[in-house]
């Protein structure tokens, strides 16, 4: 009985496209035909005729079937492991395609369009796999259409319109495991065990040459991690509040219009400059792997999260964010790192830099810091007595004052370095002559072993790229004097005395 109303249904609006002088559309308000006037794109055309979106088989789409049109992909999808009826719920960063669903390869095309999208009046989200053309272009999108997503696609100039799209993205480059894409590649070092690239496995990379996003007035989320994308213009999407463009090849980048960013991603590419200044409302920003001088980010007071690694910076001024939680700036040419007002940072990456001092004092939530591989001689961490995590190998540093904490802890970088040799480099490259212990009454938080380690060179073990294993200095201990508290606990002063007397170790009580 559906089938015949439909058919009828069918004539009825024909002729009366035929009245009205050919007009388009829907055979009436609740039914669409699936033929070449409304659906032009012939890709999008013999999609609508498939079991997923035309149930029935009639081709027609009736209301129903319409509305279940949610999200619409070209290729059967694999969401981390599990099969879907290709219709990916997209939390796209995670979306893996199977196969191009038949007839909707889109490979070796001059132009790919979407003429006939805006029928879809209940999609919501666009996700398409395997397209290879010269230009692809996106636009006649319904009201509804709030994110397109791009995977394993080679495309010189994608061209995005619609006032409602919220999020375009397409991967490219990622922060994470290795198993899931680009990520952090980390070796051991003499400097311990750090980042020196990120690496692609395991992800469709798209490749897009020219993006314009101009049309997307109202975009908020831009994720366009293209290995071969050179320039960049954002001035038209006023509305954006997360940028991730890493690992493209910018040159340049102007967010002067972008007054909402609170997320900016920009790391790994060629970036000389960066001007942040009208970006008043941004919380995290990852600049990492560019070839930055100077960075500003006075006017950011809003900001948490900070990752400049790998750049050219000079000096860096942290002070008077009251937010800001976690530095990166590893890997640069610091001389200074200014923090004059109190500080809720928590975790600290300066290694390998030039610094020759590092001021520490209004850092007082310090968990984690990583200094080494600088110039300095000495290293104040008493007020730091949250710290649980440290490392300052490969300095000049002869006095060390150690706050009342377990820096002998895992921490929170366990995943990075075995404890062994976490314990065994705590110090090395280090001539500490000086080990300031005063700021603890009792060795409960800096236990008795770790005295004992400091005093018998167990802490002073070195990295040999060559045979890549941990050695033990033959050298001299380098501690020569331990400076306690004089209300250090008489038990606790006794059995100082009587190891200090072992190790050949000086004890003063201050």
């Amino acid at each position: 009985m559906k089938m015949k109303w439909k058919r009828i249904t069918f004539v009825l609006a024909l002729a009366m496209t035929f009245a009205m002088g050919g007009m388009t559309g829907k055979a009436m308000a609740a039914d669409l035909v699936v033929n070449e006037q409304n659906f032009p794109s012939e890709w999008l055309r013999n999609l609508m005729k498939t079991p997923l979106y035309d149930v029935n088989g009639d081709g027609i789409l009736s209301e129903k079937e319409i509305q279940n049109i949610t999200c619409l992909t070209n290729a059967s999808c694999k969401l981390k492991g599990k099969d879907t009826l290709a219709v990916s719920p997209l939390y796209s960063d995670y979306l893996y395609y199977d196969k191009i669903i038949s007839g909707n390869d889109l490979t070796g095309k001059e132009l790919v369009d979407t003429r006939g999208l805006e029928h879809l009046t209940a999609c919501q989200k666009l996700a398409l796999a395997g397209v290879s053309c010269n230009k692809l272009v996106i636009d006649h999108m319904p009201q509804s259409l709030q994110e397109i997503y791009l995977t394993d696609s080679v495309i010189d100039t994608l061209q995005v319109s619609g006032e409602g799209l919220d999020r375009l993205s397409f991967p490219g480059f990622y922060e994470g495991d290795l198993s899931t894409g680009w990520g952090p590649y980390y070796v051991e070092t003499e400097y311990g065990v750090e980042e020196v690239a990120r690496v692609a496995s395991g992800v469709a990379v798209t490749k897009v040459n020219h993006l314009d996003v101009s049309g997307c007035t109202g975009l908020r989320g831009l994720y366009c991690d293209s290995p071969t994308l050179d320039t960049l213009d954002v001035s038209k999407n006023t509305e954006l509040l997360t940028l991730q463009c890493n690992g493209n090849q910018l040159r340049g980048l102007d967010l002067s219009q972008n007054k909402k960013l609170t997320n900016l991603g920009c790391g790994y590419n060629q970036l000389t400059q960066l001007d942040l200044s009208q970006n008043t409302q941004l919380e995290i920003v990852n600049c990492s792997f560019n070839q930055l001088t100077t960075l500003n980010i006075r006017q950011n007071k809003g900001l948490m999260a900070l990752d400049a690694s790998f750049n050219q910076l000079l000096q860096l001024d942290i002070s008077r964010h009251p937010s800001l939680s976690s530095v990166m700036c590893g890997n640069n040419k610091l001389t200074k790192l200014i923090c004059t007002t109190k500080s809720p940072v928590t975790l600290l990456d300066v290694h390998k830099n030039s610094l020759k001092t590092l001021n520490l004092s209004k850092m007082t939530k310090l968990r984690n810091l990583q200094a080494a591989g600088n110039r300095l001689k000495r290293l104040d961490l008493r007020r730091n007595k949250n710290l649980l995590w440290l490392s300052c190998r490969n300095n000049k540093i002869t006095k060390l004052t150690l706050p009342d904490a377990d820096i002998w802890s895992k921490g929170y970088n366990e995943q990075l370095s075995s404890e062994s040799n976490y314990y065994r480099s705590l110090f090395d490259g280090n001539p500490i002559r000086v080990a300031d212990l005063s700021q603890s009454r009792n060795f409960k938080n800096i236990h008795k072993k770790n005295v004992i380690n400091l005093m018998n060179g167990k802490y002073f073990w070195w990295y040999d790229l060559e045979t890549g294993r941990y050695i033990r200095r033959e050298t001299k201990k380098p501690v020569e004097k331990i400076i306690a508290s004089k209300k250090l606990a008489v038990k606790d002063r006794n059995w100082l005395k009587r190891q200090a007397k072992k190790y050949g170790v000086k004890v003063v009580y201050r």
